[in-house]
């Protein structure tokens, strides 16, 4: 799959692009362009086997939306602060057990929700992709630097 093949249906807001991991698999992009969704492969990039801390930075300077089930992306600290660091939007599949067919259907079906996302929430955040779609990492708030109470 190219990086320039989209499909011209009225399903994808054109503002953001879908990038899939190398972990999630070329079904589950096949899935989503069938649906209508822009999408990027760890292959059209030539990120196969390549350290995320590498890619990671690519991808997300490029606002690209990451799908993705690795499992330490999700569970390293390094990872997820990588992640926020780059300024990224990440959504990580939660059940690494799930086939592919599996992962592809659960992508289309939250599709509109991970744009929903991407479009309303300012960038960093990670969100775990299972039955739901639900933020769990963002960037701490600063803290309130105004006057000090006695």
């Amino acid at each position: 799959m190219s990086a320039k093949r989209r499909s011209d249906s009225i399903n994808a807001p054109r503002s953001f692009t879908f990038y899939i991991d190398e972990c999630l698999g070329k079904l589950v992009a096949e899935e989503l362009v069938r649906a209508g969704y822009h999408v990027v492969t760890w292959l059209d990039l030539n990120h196969g086997g390549v350290p995320d801390s590498v890619w990671l930075p690519d991808i997300c300077e490029r606002g690209f939306l990451l799908l993705t089930k690795d499992k330490a992306q999700r569970t390293t600290e390094v990872e997820r602060k990588e992640i926020i660091r780059c300024n990224g939007r990440a959504f990580m599949f939660t059940n690494a057990q799930r086939t592919g067919p599996e992962n592809a259907a659960l992508a289309v079906r939250h599709a509109k929700r991970m744009l929903d996302l991407a479009s309303s929430r300012k960038a960093p955040f990670i969100a775990k992709v299972g039955d739901k779609v639900k933020i769990i990492d963002k960037p701490p708030r600063p803290k309130d630097k105004g006057p000090k109470r006695k």
